[in-house]
């Protein structure tokens, strides 16, 4: 049984991402109401490509678990490279944004408000790479994860011998 308030702060947060669930992919390529300008525009460019980069860099072979994959924007490319894929994401999701601060042990309660006007309460852990590793460790996993320069954060990992 879950803590008082946990099973309603969890449908908030799966309510929140499924929200924007037909704009995700304007999110994504910066259309609509998502293009910020050239400036914005170029340093997305430079965080879609390294993001790509280090996905083929990595070129998993085998059986490939993608986290999170919204609407399979980098599903695709996992393709290229392995010969099954499982995405699993909660029903369509909007990658995450800055919100209010965040408490040491890097989880946020962010008050969020949509393009509609509706709010949500949700709940973000943002990871340092070389703390997700250690962490990954900790429940046996051998894990290798970095980060763009800002925007996205990628790993693999597998269950440690």
């Amino acid at each position: 049984m879950a803590p008082d308030g946990v099973d309603d702060r969890v449908a908030e947060q799966v309510a929140y991402y499924r929200a924007p669930a037909p704009e995700y992919d304007d999110w994504w390529e910066r259309r609509d109401g998502y293009d910020f300008g050239p400036q914005f525009e170029a340093a997305w460019a430079v965080e879609v490509e390294a993001g790509g980069a280090a996905l083929d860099r990595f070129g998993p072979t085998g059986d490939v678990l993608e986290l999170a994959a919204g609407t399979g924007i980098f599903t695709g490319q996992f393709l290229r490279h392995a010969e099954r894929v499982t995405a699993v994401a909660h029903g369509p999701q909007l990658p995450p944004d800055r919100g209010d601060a965040i408490r040491p042990d890097g989880v946020e309660d962010s008050q969020r408000v949509r393009r509609d006007g509706r709010q949500f309460t949700i709940v973000k852990r943002y990871w340092a790479p070389a703390d997700l590793e250690a962490e990954l460790t900790a429940l046996g996993w051998s894990a290798q994860c970095a980060n763009t320069s800002w925007a996205l954060l990628y790993g693999s990992d597998e269950r440690a011998r």
